[in-house]
């Protein structure tokens, strides 16, 4: 009959299309919990990373020529093409967290940039206006995925987020900044209320010395279950040291000097640390989690091969 091949046709394209926002949704919808925190002249930056992937790492960069030493934190599998968090021997650092995905559009006066951009900006980049700088002048299709905050050692940080066809820019001098997984500029477009969100509101609330208990709010916005939190950080950009913890095991961190670590190029696997839980709990199990991480490789090249 004429148009049952077209209608057929029509129908297989719309259940892989629903097929594929469904990947992308599930992919997409994991907690981070991110924040700054400045007083007295010290500055700290700290965050939960919470995923199903099974190889954090951090790979470190020397510095070379007119680049910045770097420290990428993220997932061995990806790095350094998607990097998760990092910091710079300048203080300057950053961290992705995951918000309900908008529709970009191109600023055709503009270059875009590829995932892997924020190697560039700590490399080149000494502290968050430069940061913004760099990073208000290319399109970056990713920022209408997550959103990205900033910090660097002055106590200055920004949350850089995409909505509405537009940057959206939200700079903080205060004490205290943080996100977790909807659009600070806009929470009318999902993911919110956050529990995590108000735990961290709260913390900053209480009276009393907070300096000494950032790692209690990480232990307090922790996550277990589908998407664990798999590693944690505090940024010390003060005395330019970085404390690593394994597996939401806050009882058992690894500290470094930002120096010693930049010294040379390497990669460190953090999940071979082995404390804290022996593994990663997940409702799909090994087998879910594998399938998963096949699925947001193919996602990724999807992106990066996307044509402008």
């Amino acid at each position: 009959m004429p148009g049952v091949g077209r209608t057929k046709g029509y129908l297989r394209m719309k259940i892989i299309s629903t097929l594929v926002l469904l990947v992308l949704i599930a992919l997409s919808v994991y907690p981070c919990s991110i924040f700054k925190y400045a007083t007295a002249g010290r500055t700290y930056f700290c965050g939960n990373e919470d995923w199903i992937a099974s190889d954090p790492a951090i790979q470190t960069i020397k510095p070379k020529d007119n680049d910045y030493g770097c420290i990428l934190f993220g997932w061995r599998s990806f790095l350094p093409r998607y990097v998760q968090a990092g910091i710079n021997s300048k203080g300057l650092c950053f961290d992705w967290a995951a918000v309900p995905q908008q529709r970009f559009v191109r600023d055709a006066t503009k270059k875009d940039l590829s995932l892997d951009f924020t190697v560039e900006v700590l490399k080149r980049c000494a502290n968050v206006d430069e940061a913004i700088e760099y990073i208000s002048s290319y399109n970056i299709p990713h920022l209408a995925e997550e959103h990205i905050m900033l910090a660097d050692r002055t106590g200055k940080s920004c949350v850089i987020e995409y909505n509405h066809s537009q940057l959206q820019l939200v700079r903080d001098n205060s004490e205290f900044q943080f996100m977790t997984n909807f659009h600070l500029t806009d929470k009318s477009l999902g993911w919110y209320p956050c529990d995590r969100h108000a735990k961290m509101a709260a913390f900053f609330n209480e009276r009393g010395n907070k300096e000494t208990r950032l790692v209690e709010l990480l232990d307090r916005v922790h996550q277990e279950g589908q998407y664990p939190t798999v590693y944690s950080y505090v940024f010390d950009l003060s005395s330019m040291k970085i404390t690593v913890y394994y597996n939401h095991n806050y009882r058992s961190g690894k500290t470094w000097s930002l120096g010693d670590l930049t010294a040379k190029d390497a990669i460190l696997d953090i999940s071979r640390w082995k404390t804290g839980p022996p593994k990663f709990s997940s409702v799909l199990g090994a087998q879910g989690a594998r399938i998963r991480s096949g699925l947001f490789r193919i996602c990724l090249l999807m992106t990066q091969e996307e044509a402008p």
